[in-house]
């Protein structure tokens, strides 16, 4: 298994991955592909990926998915252990998420429940938050810092 950064043609593998596992593909275009990290394996095809747009100190994290033949290896974790080292590493402070069945995932690797209205503005403005996610999505929020 290999991370690396989401190359422009790696945006038809992520949307079918991320729909695979019941996630919103409708805003993934390819000028969120800078902000994506995905797994690959030794045959090159995308068997996991997260995403996060920034927004200054603050980022949104989304789309994170595994496909089921590497579920249960540790991958999401690392997928997601690696996301947050970079976003640290580039001045992020502060990761936000919407989840509506993976609370107990993000709340184990750190991330804490919190109300939508308290997220920064910029990602209230965002298609996941203003549309995409219903209402009755969990917020949750980690603060970043040296490990």
């Amino acid at each position: 298994m290999n991370l690396r950064p989401a190359e422009p043609g790696d945006l038809h593998a992520i949307r079918d991955l991320v729909a695979q596992r019941g996630l919103p593909t409708s805003d993934l275009q390819s000028n969120l592909m800078e902000g994506f990290l995905v797994a690959v394996n030794d045959a090159e095809e995308v068997v996991g990926c997260v995403g996060v747009q920034r927004f200054g100190k603050s980022a949104l994290v989304r789309s994170l998915a595994v496909s089921p033949s590497n579920e249960k290896l540790g991958l999401g974790r690392l997928l997601l252990l690696t996301l947050e080292k970079s976003c640290f590493a580039q001045g992020v402070c502060e990761l936000w998420l919407l989840t509506m069945n993976a609370a107990g995932f993000f709340t184990a690797a750190g991330y804490a429940p919190t109300d939508k209205d308290a997220a920064p503005a910029a990602l209230q403005f965002t298609e996941q938050f203003a549309s995409i996610c219903p209402a009755s999505a969990r917020c949750l929020m980690k603060r970043l810092g040296p490990s």
